[in-house]
């Protein structure tokens, strides 16, 4: 006990200059044996006072510093976004979640094909579960029950990859923003996992090549520290101020279209929304038969001057998801009833003009998106490929990505492209979405 506590002391010491340390965490899941924290202490008293100290990451009661105030109940694999909100027995939006996530993040096409043997592209096989987790990860059956009740049929890897990362982004999301708009009941999530050592399918925000899934876009959407967010549990419309700034005599924009892009729903309101505060706006009504199965739901949050603070789009189904509570395990809660997405896979087509420019050592792409139609263009990926090996460029940093335009809107995109990550070879952009024919 006492190496190991004098260890902890070396740590400390050489890590306790670095501003990004929060606390210093003792253990993991179980607690240390009270003697052995009794030394830990010692050495924090004597190291680094300016931090506490967190005894285990998972709730439990210490006879020497008494409940650790935090909890690790996971769920660790696919859950349906609005169990964030409704929760209130294990994983979801209250405490401090030291780890957690929705399970598997499938990458983009282009890395599974670099990831799998050709033969085992399509359909799902015994690869796809070798480069999966293991004991109850080592299949992503779960996952893909739930893509397939709840988006639809796939039938090669280009489909499955496309509408996987509109699940990988909806998931991610909705934990996210879950955990922010409930404050102050909850204080803290943490993600597991940012990114796996090889190439996998589960608990990734990038893959083992550096390119981020649609988790990657849905944690930094819904980690925005001014936001404004549809709360799954009231169909609430929340705005987010995180800042120690007001935001004052700003707007909150609510439109609903179904999936023919038809405007059903048109609101807004005007609030001033204090520093640190989470102000409730709006409220997205029943549509019932009007809607369909599934239609959109389109916020903006627009300052006194007009300047767009933030914008969110919300793909939802008429019938909810429903979690099966009393069948819950450890790391997940299964499904009662799915809710019905299966219409997205079958939007109107429609045309996007896009015109983007290279910087003339390759180093930066610039994009400028333009929807001149009447049609919503839906969850389009940009992406910039080496020429020869068709292989994505990564690492590269997007400043938006998987992008939906709604009727008339233009949006400009860019992205930093390191020498590295073209391995030598000339850039070529690419693009496409759901119901947009790509380049």
């Amino acid at each position: 006990m006492r190496l190991v506590a004098r260890s902890l002391a070396d740590q400390v010491r050489w890590l306790r200059n670095h501003p990004s340390i929060v606390v210093w965490v003792l253990a993991s899941d179980m607690l240390p044996r009270p003697e052995l924290e009794r030394q830990y202490s010692e050495q924090l008293d004597a190291t680094d006072t300016t931090r506490p100290s967190l005894t285990a990451c998972s709730t439990r009661v210490s006879e020497v510093s008494g409940p650790t105030g935090v909890k690790m109940n996971g769920p660790y694999d696919w859950v349906s976004p609005n169990y964030w909100y409704l929760d209130t027995e294990r994983g979801g939006a209250y405490g401090f979640n030291t780890e957690t996530g929705p399970g598997p993040q499938p990458p983009p096409a282009a890395s599974m094909r670099r990831m799998l043997p050709e033969a085992n592209w399509w359909p799902p096989d015994e690869m796809w579960d070798y480069h999966s987790g293991r004991n109850e990860f080592n299949t992503i059956d779960r996952y893909e029950a739930a893509l397939r009740a709840r988006y639809g049929d796939v039938d090669d890897l280009d489909a499955f990859s496309q509408i996987a990362q509109v699940a990988n982004y909806e998931a991610m999301r909705a934990m996210f923003e879950s955990f922010s708009i409930r404050r102050p009941q909850t204080t803290g999530l943490i993600q597991w996992m940012l990114n796996s050592a090889w190439p996998e399918l589960y608990w990734q925000l990038y893959d083992y090549f550096l390119v981020p899934n649609g988790a990657f876009y849905g944690a930094r959407d819904g980690s925005r520290p001014v936001n404004i967010a549809y709360d799954y549990a009231d169909r609430g419309v929340v705005i987010v101020n995180e800042t120690k700034a007001p935001l004052e005599n700003v707007t909150a924009q609510l439109r609903v279209f179904d999936l023919e892009s038809q405007l059903l729903v048109e609101a807004a309101l005007t609030a001033d929304v204090a520093p640190e505060t989470v102000e409730a706006a709006l409220t997205v009504p029943p549509l019932g038969e009007v809607a369909g199965n599934a239609y959109f739901v389109d916020l903006r949050l627009v300052s006194a001057d007009g300047e767009q603070l933030a914008s969110s789009l919300y793909w939802l189904s008429t019938q909810p998801d429903v979690p099966d509570w009393d069948a819950s395990e450890w790391f997940w809660t299964p499904m009662a009833e799915f809710a019905d997405l299966q219409g997205l896979q079958s939007l109107p087509e429609t045309e996007v003009e896009v015109k983007h420019s290279f910087a003339a050592d390759g180093s930066r792409v610039d994009v400028e998106l333009h929807n001149p139609g009447d049609r919503i263009a839906f969850f389009i990926e940009l992406a910039v490929e080496q020429e020869s090996s068709g292989h994505l460029a990564a690492p590269i940093l997007w400043s938006d990505n998987y992008v939906t335009l709604m009727p008339g809107e233009s949006r400009s995109v860019s992205a930093e492209i390191p020498a590295h990550a073209l391995a030598g070879e000339n850039p070529v952009f690419r693009y496409s979405g759901i119901n947009v024919q790509g380049d």
